[in-house]
């Protein structure tokens, strides 16, 4: 059964002074699914279709799926409803389209951070940088993905998407596994995963960037605190009277 599936694009764009690595959408949707099967693409429509999926992210996360309508979401493109229609057949497609989107992007982008990176700390550090930089670049996909999935009501597009989901998973799985250096260690590695996608994944709630600093320092923060604990997070060597005083965090 053929898959929507991102594939790397070698097309780059600046966002935010930074060079960031487009994912092309292939249309190539399962037969049962697809109103319209597309053998090719070409770069204009996957610009356009791109740009119909950050609106309707973004539209997803101020109204929530149920609340969001289609018509609203071709005003945004300035698009016809159906000029919209040619590029999904239904709201949930949509839905799928944006969350397909952008777990392949993380997962494409992650692929290439860590190529050729063996310390287990500095990919554990890459994962954080990766996962701050792309939802800080979008957050409404954020938001989407992390209170919409549920409304996949269709089976093939759940599993799809949770597919990746259990990719990106396993993948801090492993890379915690190697930190550790052990074959078993004390605590599952698949709780100790969780809490840190919990940590990245509530990013959107609060990042000022005025307040909160860079992606980068806000990823070497997590990661220390993360790898050797609150008290040990920028501890000067020396205590005065059994309290510990604290450096500024990197």
């Amino acid at each position: 059964m053929e898959t929507l599936m991102p594939v790397a694009n070698e097309d780059q764009s600046v966002r935010g002074g930074r060079k960031v690595r487009r994912v092309a959408i292939a249309r190539r949707l399962p037969l049962c699914m697809s109103a319209r099967v597309r053998e090719t693409t070409t770069p204009r429509y996957d610009a356009q279709l791109e740009q119909i999926l950050d609106i309707g992210a973004e539209i997803f996360s101020e109204k929530g799926y149920h609340d969001a309508s289609i018509r609203v979401i071709a005003e945004g493109a300035r698009m016809s409803l159906a000029g919209l229609y040619y590029y999904f057949r239904s709201k949930e497609e949509l839905l799928f389209l944006i969350q397909d989107h952008a777990f392949g992007s993380i997962l494409a982008n992650l692929q290439e951070s860590l190529q050729g990176v063996t310390d287990p700390q500095e990919k554990l550090r890459r994962i954080v940088l990766n996962h701050f930089r792309y939802f800080l670049q979008h957050m409404a996909y954020q938001k989407v993905c992390a209170f919409e999935q549920e409304f996949l009501q269709e089976k093939d597009y759940y599993a799809i998407v949770e597919k990746k989901r259990r990719r990106y998973f396993e993948l801090v799985r492993e890379v915690l596994q190697e930190v550790s250096g052990k074959k078993e260690f004390p605590i599952k590695l698949g709780a100790i995963a969780l809490f840190l996608f919990g940590a990245m994944s509530w990013i959107h709630m609060w990042y000022n960037p005025k307040k909160d600093g860079k992606p980068e320092d806000m990823a070497h923060t997590l990661t220390d605190l993360f790898l050797h604990g609150f008290l040990a997070l920028g501890v000067e060597e020396g205590k005065t009277k059994g309290e510990y005083t604290h450096a500024t965090p990197r």
